[in-house]
């Protein structure tokens, strides 16, 4: 039965070839057109697809380049930052520094500055007193003065180191001759400045064989005009002093 049925199916198709070839008629073409329409679907699908597939991989290395950048500029930055506060901080201690120099500079001027004026006013002090006590030794006034006379005023004054009287005179040979008066044998020092001149006196700072701080002050004497024989001298007077440091 089976057979039979295969063949009529088989003849019946036959059958209506013929007859469509007897009309001009070509066979149906809709089971094709079908494949084709699907087969572009699915071709359409799958480029949709790789399309959706490359804008998604696209995104993905945008949003991973991104943070990559993202953080790249983030240590970038930092590293600025923290340069910057070691620069603030640097110039902070230099200007720190810078003022502190200022500073102790100013204070050790000023402290110089006090000394000298101390010294100063002490050195021109005893410097009047002994102008009064040997000025008529040195204008040969009172040659014979006595060590009472000449240095009574100045003995047992604390800041008085010594006193000189220097006289210059003609002999009776005419020959010019030098002596001294000394109120004590302490007359050796080291100079430690250069002279500088306070009103008709000279000055300058000294140290004692023994570190003691001196002003030593020097003026002239002037002889009697007219008189040949005194030529005049110098008072030279010795006081302890500050520092000048």
């Amino acid at each position: 039965m089976e057979r039979r049925s295969g063949r009529q199916s088989a003849r019946a198709s036959d059958r209506a070839t013929a007859r469509a070839s007897g009309r001009g008629e070509a066979p149906s073409a809709k089971p094709s057109s079908r494949a084709s329409a699907r087969s572009s679907a699915r071709e359409s699908g799958v480029r949709a697809s790789g399309r959706a597939s490359q804008r998604g991989e696209a995104e993905t290395s945008g949003r991973r380049s991104t943070r990559k950048s993202g953080k790249g500029d983030g240590m970038v930055i930092g590293i600025a930052l923290g340069v910057i506060a070691l620069m603030v901080v640097g110039a902070i201690v230099v200007y720190s520094n810078n003022n502190a120099k200022i500073r102790d500079a100013k204070a050790t001027e000023e402290r110089m500055k006090k000394a000298r004026e101390d010294n100063e006013a002490t050195g021109l002090k005893y410097m009047q007193a002994a102008l009064e006590a040997g000025a008529p030794y040195i204008r040969g006034e009172a040659p014979e003065a006595k060590e009472e006379t000449l240095f009574g005023s100045l003995r047992g004054q604390p800041d008085v180191y010594n006193v000189i009287f220097e006289r210059s005179y003609k002999d009776r040979r005419n020959k010019s001759q030098t002596e001294q008066k000394k109120m004590n044998g302490n007359t050796s020092y080291n100079q430690t400045s250069q002279d500088w001149k306070k009103e008709d006196i000279t000055m300058h700072t000294g140290t004692s064989s023994d570190g003691q701080p001196l002003v030593v002050s020097k003026r002239q004497v002037a002889a009697k005009e007219g008189d040949k024989a005194n030529l005049g001298g110098w008072v030279i007077v010795m006081v302890k002093g500050i520092k000048e440091e």
